[in-house]
């Protein structure tokens, strides 16, 4: 199934947001996955768990003042 259409079905999901950015960056792609982490954190904006996927994707871009 293709996770747009899971997403779509389960728009207020953290943990599936973490997922698919988890996934972003093993496909190593950072850019969509800081997109993914940050719809999760909309969700939740004091998951310690997100914020430090979010920051060492940023790290893993170069972009360490964004990181903190």
């Amino acid at each position: 199934m293709d996770y747009q259409i899971v997403k779509q079905q389960y728009p207020d999901d953290i943990d599936l947001n973490s997922l698919i950015g988890t996934c972003y960056m093993r496909l190593n792609d950072p850019t969509e996955a800081v997109f993914a982490f940050d719809d999760a954190l909309r969700l939740s904006p004091n998951h310690v768990d997100l914020l430090l996927a979010k920051g060492g994707t940023y790290a893993s871009l170069g972009k360490f003042q964004s990181a903190w």
